[in-house]
């Protein structure tokens, strides 16, 4: 493992290093386009210097590459699990995949509203559920803040969802179940 580390931070870093020496010096001019050389002070210098560091981390794939090679760097100092952020290096390198990120990102507000409209009809059935049907959750329903994380972790569950994660429990549904048996 750390010889796969250390050349993923040779590879990552080498990355790094080749897209700001691409990149880094346009940015640059950019902040220091404009400046009168003849009249340079140290507060021009100052502010301009600001100005490059600001255009230098207000570009995404600046920001993207130094953290890429950061992560390098803390997955073999730290813990492995850094390395999963060199994942991510196939959502930059493919545009479909970029305009698939977009496809979710554009419309964000409509699909948060409709996120919390269901976190809000999941509670209520929650407080249903911890008030009608709480033996029926089987321990599982001890509060209404673990009937409501139960919910929301047993409503997308292929066997059903809580409805078959409430059947499967339900004494109800164990007596039908033999009562079916004998007819």
């Amino acid at each position: 493992m750390l010889g796969l580390g250390c050349i993923l931070i040779v590879f990552s870093l080498s990355i790094v290093l080749y897209f700001m020496i691409k990149t880094a010096p346009l940015l640059i001019r950019k902040a220091w386009d404009g400046t009168n050389w003849a009249k340079l002070t140290l507060t021009t210098i100052v502010i301009n210097c600001i100005k490059s560091l600001f255009y230098l981390l207000s570009n995404f794939y600046v920001l993207y590459y130094s953290i890429y090679g950061l992560t390098a760097i803390i997955g073999l100092t730290v813990t492995p699990f850094f390395f999963a952020f060199h994942m991510f290096d196939v959502l930059v390198r493919f545009p479909l995949l970029q305009s698939v990120l977009q496809s979710i990102w554009i419309p964000r507000k409509p699909l948060l509203l409709t996120f919390l409209l269901y976190l809000l009809m999941n509670y209520v059935f929650s407080l249903a559920g911890y008030y009608f049907f709480y033996e029926e959750y089987h321990g599982y329903c001890s509060s209404t803040w673990m009937c409501f994380l139960t919910a929301i972790d047993k409503a997308f569950k292929v066997d059903g969802g809580i409805g078959g994660f409430l059947t499967a429990n339900s004494k109800i549904f164990v007596e039908f179940r033999k009562a079916l048996m004998y007819f």
